[in-house]
C-alpha cells in the first residue's frame, strides 16, 4: 500500500537527502515501482549498459508516472528526467561495496531503533549519487573478474588508477576496518599501488563489537598487523604495511618529506582532534589530497579535502571531545583529564559494581553464575575480572574485624601502583625502542614511576583509609 502512497501521514513530503534535487526522491520513487514491474515481466533486471533494455525501462517508466500522476508524493510528467532514468537502467545490475555497505548500516540503524531509543525513517528513503556517473570515451566492457561492476560504472581506466593508488591510512579502528575492507573489494591498492596503514593501540575486547575485522584470538595484538593482515585474505592482491608508529613531531624521522611526497592520498580514521589537525596540516604543507573522518558516540563527519579547490579540516573548528577513547584511558593515559576519569571508573568499580555484584552472587549464587556466562559469554577476560572482584569482596567480608579492611586495601595499593606497573615497564624498559627505531616511551606515551608503598604519604594512607 505504501508503494502508491509514499507519503507518511501527517507528512507532506518524502525524505530529502539532498536539498539542490527537490524532486529527485519523487523520481526516485517512480523509478523504483517500474523496477519491480519490469522484473515482474522479464523476470531479470535492464542488463547492464544495454540500451535496448533501457529504452524499454524508460517506457515502464512513464507508464507508471501517468497512472500515478494525481496521487501525493509523484512527480508530474515534466519533473521525469529522461537522461537519469536511463542511467538508472543501465546500472541497475550492477552492486560495488561503498553502496552496499552505505545502505547496509542504514539498515543496521533502523534496526537499533527498534528500542526506541532514536527516531525511525518514516515510509520511503531515496538516496543516490547517480551524478557521478559521468559519460565518457573510458571502456566498459567487463574483463571478467570481481571489478566489472565498477568497471561498469566507471571505465576501466578509472580502475587502473585505482589499482596504483600510494595511500596512508591513520588508524585502524572502527573506521579503519571499515576503509580497509572497502579498498581491498574495490581493489584500490592493488596493483602497483601501495597502502600504508599506522595505529599504535592493541585490540581491546571492548573493540569485537564494532571493529570487525578483530576476533577473540586478537585481543592484545597490533590493531594495524591485524587489520592488514585481514584485509590481504579479502584480496591477496592488496598490497598493504602495517605500522605501529602515532603520527606526530616525535615520528618525522619515519614520515618524512620523501614519504609525504610519494602519496596520492592521505586517509584520516582517528576520533582524536589533535591528530586530524597535525595530519592536516601536514597534508595542506605538502599538497595532498585528504578524506578526513571521525565519530564520537552515534555522531559522525566526513570531508573530504583537496589541495587549492575546498577548505581544510583546521580551518573549521571540532567541538570538543567529550568522552575519552576506553584504548587510550587503560593503556597509555597522558592528560590529566586521563587520570581524572580513571580514578573515577576504579572509584565506580570497587565501590558500586563490585558490591552489588557481590550482593547478587550472596543471594543466589548458580543464577549469579548463569547470568555473568550468558552476558559475557564471547568475553572470557571479563568474567574472570568481575568474578575475582567478586571474590575478593568475599574473601573480605569472611574477615570482619577493621584488619581485614586494611589488608585489602594495602592489596590494593600495591596491585595498581606496584605490580601493574612493574610488569609494564619489564615488558617494555625505559630504553626499548620500536621497530623503527623510535623510543617506546616517547610523545604521548609517557613512562610510568613505580611507587612504593609509604606509610608516611599522607596520600598513600589516604587511598587506604578511604
Amino acid at each position: 500500500e505504501s508503494q502508491f502512497q509514499p507519503i507518511a501521514p501527517e507528512k507532506d513530503s518524502l525524505e530529502l537527502c539532498d536539498w539542490s534535487k527537490f524532486t529527485r526522491n519523487q523520481e526516485l520513487h517512480v523509478v523504483l515501482l517500474a523496477m519491480y514491474e519490469y522484473y515482474n515481466i522479464f523476470r531479470s533486471l535492464p542488463k547492464i549498459n544495454d540500451q535496448s533494455d533501457a529504452e524499454h525501462f524508460l517506457q515502464v517508466v512513464k507508464r507508471i508516472q501517468s497512472e500515478n500522476s494525481r496521487k501525493t508524493g509523484f512527480p508530474s510528467s515534466q519533473d521525469l528526467s529522461q537522461n537519469l532514468i536511463l542511467r538508472i537502467a543501465k546500472c541497475a545490475d550492477t552492486q560495488i561495496s561503498p553502496m552496499t555497505s552505505f545502505f547496509g548500516g542504514v539498515v543496521a540503524q533502523e534496526i537499533v531503533k527498534i528500542t526506541g531509543k532514536f527516531t525511525p525513517l518514516r515510509q520511503w528513503l531515496h538516496f543516490d549519487v547517480y551524478d557521478e556517473l559521468k559519460e565518457g570515451t573510458s571502456k566498459k566492457e567487463p574483463i571478467e573478474g570481481r571489478y566489472d561492476d565498477q568497471i561498469a560504472l566507471f571505465g576501466v581506466d578509472f580502475q587502473h588508477k585505482l589499482f596504483k593508488q600510494k595511500i596512508f591510512q591513520i588508524g585502524a579502528g572502527a573506521l579503519g576496518c571499515e576503509f580497509i575492507k572497502m579498498f581491498g573489494l574495490m581493489g584500490i591498492c592493488c596493483g602497483n599501488g601501495k597502502l600504508t596503514v599506522t595505529d599504535d593501540d592493541q585490540i581491546e575486547i571492548s573493540n569485537l563489537n564494532r571493529q570487525f575485522l578483530f576476533r577473540k584470538e586478537h585481543v592484545g595484538l597490533s590493531k594495524s598487523e591485524v587489520a592488514c593482515q585481514v584485509g590481504t585474505f579479502l584480496n591477496p592482491w592488496l598490497n598493504v604495511k602495517s605500522l605501529k608508529n602515532r603520527v606526530c613531531t616525535e615520528t618525522e624521522e619515519v614520515f618524512n618529506d620523501s614519504f609525504w611526497e610519494s602519496l596520492d592520498l592521505v586517509v584520516n580514521a582517528v576520533d582524536n582532534v589533535k591528530a586530524r589537525l597535525y595530519v592536516d596540516a601536514k597534508c595542506v604543507f605538502y599538497e595532498k589530497s585528504l578524506f578526513e573522518s571521525g565519530t564520537m558516540g552515534t555522531k559522525c563527519n566526513s570531508q573530504i579535502i583537496i589541495p587549492h579547490k575546498s577548505q581544510n579540516y583546521g580551518e573549521s573548528q571540532d567541538p570538543p571531545e567529550e568522552s575519552i577513547p576506553m584504548c587510550t584511558l587503560k593503556n597509555f593515559p597522558h592528560l590529566i583529564e586521563h587520570t581524572i576519569q580513571w580514578a573515577r571508573d576504579y572509584f565506580q568499580g570497587i565501590f558500586v559494581d563490585t558490591p552489588q555484584q557481590t550482593s547478587k552472587f550472596l543471594e543466589n549464587r548458580e543464577a549469579f553464575i548463569q547470568s555473568i556466562f550468558k552476558e559475557l559469554k564471547d568475553q572470557p577476560l571479563m568474567i574472570k575480572e568481575r568474578l575475582q572482584g567478586v571474590r575478593k569482596l568475599c574473601e573480605a567480608g569472611m574477615k570482619i574485624d577493621f584488619r581485614g579492611c586494611i589488608a585489602l586495601a594495602r592489596k590494593m595499593f600495591q596491585e595498581n601502583f606496584h605490580n601493574q606497573i612493574a610488569q609494564l615497564l619489564h615488558s617494555f624498559p625505559a630504553d626499548h625502542r620500536t621497530e623503527n627505531g623510535i623510543l617506546f616511551w616517547s610523545g604521548p606515551k609517557r613512562q610510568p614511576q613505580i611507587i612504593e608503598f609509604d606509610h608516611n604519604d599522607d596520600t598513600h594512607l589516604d587511598f587506604i583509609v578511604s
